[in-house]
């Protein structure tokens, strides 16, 4: 594997096997090989050993709900009747979904594709305001990532100068992130933040929110370790748009995501945990088939969008990705 792995890396300095690697045949053939050499870099399959378990509505506690589709585990995905929020109604038990996280790892990128996600989210973060916020808060800032996985996200704030701390649920990527990428971090919880109160100026939680089984709770406890006008930082699929809309069923086919916020219902959710909105900014997941929404949501957008349509859709705020910023309410 080790052999393997320095022959991807020196590869990919070739501009046009990077370029080969994003088309159709490019990433059947890296699915081939990866399944071939044993990677590692997929979940495993997910097991669900006990019941499910029914749940209200996270964001205003009703029972009444109407379906929307079953996810690929044959569980339904409904529509709170109070409030819209949309949500897998009966969630895997928690054992089995800390079962599912705990193989994890994203071992299939080399080297040179982590450094050009790391530029690409150091350049997102200037985009969302974090270095007029680090400017703000001078030199002694840290920041906390629920959700940390392999510590990639947080190398990045700590090259910037943050004092940075991560927890995750997979004990493989917490390890990692200490002993590879050399961040602070540790296996904790679901949602839980084993930390004081009023500890940190930013929380970041990337790609997380949707997969936790209590969001308001998580949010409560990010509320509770943040500093007083400290700020919150949530990127997460975004429900309820024409993305979603002409995806259809597709779009809620990812079976790790129990909660499917719209702008409305992430609002409202931070708001009742004691966050004001300070900035909320969308992007079309489905624009590239290597962007977050998946190959099969990209293959139907396409069909039925063009690239001008695209702009337009970006211009309307009507994108299927969402990046929240909300401050801790108070003096």
């Amino acid at each position: 594997m080790v052999k393997f792995d320095g022959l991807r890396s020196r590869l990919d300095r070739i501009a046009w096997v990077r370029y080969l690697k994003r088309t159709p045949v490019g990433r059947a053939v890296r699915r081939r090989l990866r399944s071939r050499v044993g990677s590692g870099s997929a979940y495993p399959k997910w097991q669900l050993r006990h019941d499910p378990v029914d749940v209200a509505c996270n964001l205003c506690g009703s029972c009444s709900s109407n379906p929307v589709c079953d996810n690929p585990l044959g569980l339904p995905i409904v529509r709170c009747t109070e409030c819209g929020l949309i949500y897998v109604h009966r969630q895997p038990a928690t054992a089995d979904m800390r079962a599912r996280y705990d193989g994890y790892m994203a071992a299939e990128r080399s080297r040179q594709e982590w450094d050009a996600w790391m530029d690409e989210r150091e350049r997102r973060l200037d985009e969302w305001g974090i270095g007029e916020f680090e400017r703000a808060l001078g030199a002694d800032r840290r920041v906390l990532e629920l959700g940390c996985a392999e510590g990639y996200q947080l190398a990045v704030f700590q090259k910037r100068g943050w004092r940075v701390r991560g927890y995750d649920v997979n004990a493989q990527a917490v390890a990692h992130a200490v002993n590879v990428v050399g961040v602070s971090a540790a296996r904790c919880g679901f949602g839980t933040v084993p930390e004081p109160d009023e500890t940190y100026d930013l929380a970041v939680l990337f790609h997380t929110l949707e997969h936790l089984p209590d969001p308001r709770h998580t949010l409560d406890e990010v509320h509770r370790a943040l500093k007083p006008r400290g700020r919150v930082l949530v990127v997460t699929p975004c429900a309820d748009t024409i993305v979603s809309r002409t995806v259809g069923h597709v779009w809620f086919s990812e079976p790790d995501h129990m909660f499917f916020f719209s702008q409305t219902t992430i609002r409202r959710l931070l708001q009742e945990s004691g966050f004001e909105i300070a900035d909320m900014q969308t992007w079309l997941g489905v624009a590239s088939p290597d962007t977050e929404s998946g190959e099969a949501a990209h293959r139907i957008w396409r069909r039925h969008h063009t690239v001008e349509d695209d702009r337009r859709v970006i211009e309307q705020n009507q994108s299927d990705v969402m990046m929240v910023m909300a401050t801790k309410k108070g003096p």
